[in-house]
């Protein structure tokens, strides 16, 4: 038997919002920071000046130019914003998935961070961030991308965690598998490190530049339990 939307009257049409949820939810959050464009122009004088100075690291990309992960520790005005922007997010987003409301919880966080280079035919490969609870990247130029070029060009994808989720799913709803972001300038992605993720090959003119971050995040015990 088959049945169609039209078949069900509007009367028909459950309230499920007492007893649906999603469950095992991946937090994401894709947040554009304003006012960025003087911040961008600094952070790529300096990462390109940077780039000169040392060949880098070879991690996850394929070409391009990947720096030590001593970012944060450059002596920088623009550095030290950015090393802002991304401590005041990441309290925001840990606090988001707090599930306790007995009270206020205190963390320590550690933050690492390298600067990357993307030209053309440059990419990063799957791979994911141990250790740590969440990864992020901040875009600071997207380059000039040729026009003939494909819809993924130089864009982040992260990968759906779920064993067999692209067996079957309906297109455009929120069981699709693909999420993917396109690396405006001034954006801050972040997501839990032990997601998978990739950045597309980069086709196109100039430097797709962003920097990577990881969090180590301990939580600082309370006097009743350290008692």
């Amino acid at each position: 038997m088959t049945t169609t939307d039209s078949d069900l009257a509007d009367d028909q049409d459950l309230d499920l919002a007492h007893c649906s949820a999603l469950i095992f939810g991946t937090p994401m959050i894709a947040y554009p920071w304003p006012e960025s464009d003087n911040l961008n122009e600094a952070l790529r004088e300096v990462i390109l000046v940077k780039e000169e100075e040392s060949k880098g690291l070879v991690r996850s990309n394929v070409g391009g130019w990947h720096s030590g992960t001593d970012f944060f520790a450059w002596d920088a005005e623009c550095v030290r914003t950015l090393r802002s922007r991304v401590q005041q997010l990441t309290v925001s987003l840990t606090r988001r998935i707090m599930l306790t409301p007995e009270g206020p919880r205190r963390f320590n966080y550690r933050l690492d961070g390298w600067a990357n280079v993307n030209r053309r035919g440059s990419y990063n490969a799957v791979h994911n961030h141990p250790n740590c609870l969440w990864s992020g990247t901040y875009y600071v130029a997207s380059g000039q991308p040729d026009k003939e070029s494909s819809k993924q060009n130089g864009k982040l994808e992260l990968l759906d965690p779920r064993v067999g989720a692209n067996m079957m799913y309906v297109k455009g709803t929120r069981l699709e598998n693909r999420f993917i972001i396109d690396p405006l300038p001034g954006l801050m992605v972040m997501f839990p490190s032990w997601l998978n993720h990739l950045v597309h090959p980069f086709a196109g003119e100039g430097e797709r530049i962003s920097v990577a971050f990881n969090i180590v995040t301990t939580e600082v015990p309370t006097a009743e339990q350290l008692a």
